[in-house]
C-alpha cells in the first residue's frame, strides 16, 4: 500500500520544491493546509494528548523551514537547480570544515534556545489571556498548546534556515557555497 505512495512522492518531490521556492503563494498554502492537518488530527476530545503536540512541532517547524527558504529564494533572486547532479565527489571533511561546521552550530543553538524561551513565555501570557478561562493548567489545553507550538517552532524553523544564515554571512561563519555545506 505504502508502494503507490513512495512512487508517487518521489517522481513529484522535484517539482513540488520547486514549486514551494519559487510560488508567491507558497506560504499562504503551506500554513492554510498544515493548520488544516492540525486541526483534523485524530486526537481523544476528552483528554490532552502530547503526540498531538509533537505531530504539531514536526509539522510547523517543516512549515517554518520551507517558509525560511523561500524567503532566502526571494533575498537571493535565484532558485535551486532543478535537482541535484548527482552523484557529488565524496569528500572527506577537513579538520577546519568540521570545526567551522560546530562553530555554526553552536552559534544558531545560543541564539535558537533563548528565542524558544521567549516565545513560550510571551505564548503561554498572552493565549490565557485571550480565550475563554479554565480549570486546566494552560499546558494541558490544547486551545492554547498547539497554538504555541505551531507559532514557536514555525518562528525557529525560519530562523534557522533564513535569519541564522544572514547573521553567519554577516560575522563571516557562513560556508562558500550557496548551500552552505556543499562543497
Amino acid at each position: 500500500m505504502a508502494l503507490p505512495i513512495v512512487i508517487t512522492g518521489s517522481l513529484l518531490t522535484n517539482d513540488l520544491d520547486l514549486w514551494v521556492l519559487s510560488s508567491p503563494y507558497s506560504p499562504m498554502v503551506l500554513i492554510i493546509v498544515s493548520i488544516i492537518l492540525v486541526l483534523l488530527y485524530p486526537a481523544p476530545k476528552d483528554r490532552w494528548t502530547s503526540t498531538r503536540g509533537d505531530t504539531t512541532m514536526i509539522l510547523s517547524g517543516s512549515v517554518g523551514a520551507s517558509i525560511g527558504l523561500w524567503l532566502e529564494c526571494r533575498r537571493s533572486g535565484r532558485l535551486p537547480e532543478q535537482g541535484f547532479n548527482f552523484p557529488y565527489p565524496i569528500n572527506l571533511p577537513t579538520f577546519d570544515a568540521v570545526a567551522m561546521a560546530f562553530v555554526r552550530w553552536i552559534f544558531t543553538i545560543i541564539i535558537v534556545v533563548p528565542l524558544r524561551a521567549v516565545m513560550k513565555s510571551i505564548i503561554f501570557t498572552i493565549l490565557p489571556m485571550l480565550l475563554p478561562k479554565s480549570d486546566l493548567e494552560p499546558n494541558k489545553r490544547a486551545i492554547i498548546e498547539l497554538p504555541y507550538r505551531y507559532i514557536n517552532y514555525a518562528i525557529i524553523g525560519v530562523f534557522v534556515t533564513y535569519v541564522s544564515p544572514l547573521l553567519m554571512r554577516q560575522i563571516g561563519i557562513y560556508g562558500g557555497s550557496p548551500y552552505g555545506q556543499i562543497q
